[in-house]
């Protein structure tokens, strides 16, 4: 969790740091370009 928890990041919400945890564990290993855009559009 410390990864995802900085201290530039310690005011986020429940439900933000969970879906962050599940990128981070579910995720594949390289994202191509495609990927991180949908996931941008996604999080808007």
């Amino acid at each position: 969790m410390n990864r995802i928890l900085t201290g530039l990041r310690n005011r986020l919400t429940t439900e933000h740091l969970e879906k962050l945890m599940r990128i981070s564990i579910e995720r594949p290993a390289d994202l191509d370009d495609d990927i991180k855009n949908i996931i941008i559009d996604n999080w808007k």
